[in-house]
């Protein structure tokens, strides 16, 4: 399997095709012992894992005006974590990715970025944001995802 083909079955996937393991043995600790809380597991195809919620900024929170993107969004909590969601296929990480948790942990958003002077957030990590604040069972995962959180970043959403 191919990274766009794992990406593209990841993202086609509705969260309730996937089952959650909280609080269980270690999963995959990095160097100093840390490790994601949470592991899912795609149940048509056992070799498909996630693992999130594992610090990307040595837990350390900050707050929304601290971003250069803070001019484009607007949260109620201005709290915002770095996080890392870590991609698995047959137990091998393949992917990192470092999503937002925003609002003070409500849901987990894309990092913006700006491409020729515009804003914009990339499909696949709106589709991974989207698919682990559902499963960890965020308020923002109860269908207001996209049309709340995610338009609460004012950018292009549409184009890539």
């Amino acid at each position: 399997m191919q990274l766009h083909e794992l990406r593209a079955l990841i993202i086609d996937s509705a969260h309730e095709a996937w089952t959650v393991i909280r609080d269980g043995p270690p999963f995959h600790p990095d160097a100093a012992g840390r490790e994601h809380p949470l592991r899912a597991v795609m149940t048509d195809d056992l070799e498909v894992a996630l693992e999130w919620g594992l610090s990307a900024n040595d837990g350390n929170q900050a707050t929304v005006d601290k971003y250069d993107w803070a001019e484009i969004a607007r949260f109620r909590d201005p709290a915002v974590a770095e996080v890392w969601v870590d991609v698995r296929l047959q137990g091998e990480l393949v992917e990192r990715v470092r999503l937002l948790l925003v609002d003070g942990g409500r849901a987990y958003l894309p990092f913006p970025e700006k491409i020729d002077g515009t804003w914009i957030t990339q499909k696949w990590e709106r589709s991974l944001a989207s698919l682990v604040t559902r499963l960890q069972g965020l308020w923002g995962g109860h269908g207001r995802w996209g049309e709340h959180y995610l338009r609460q970043i004012r950018a292009d959403h549409d184009t890539y």
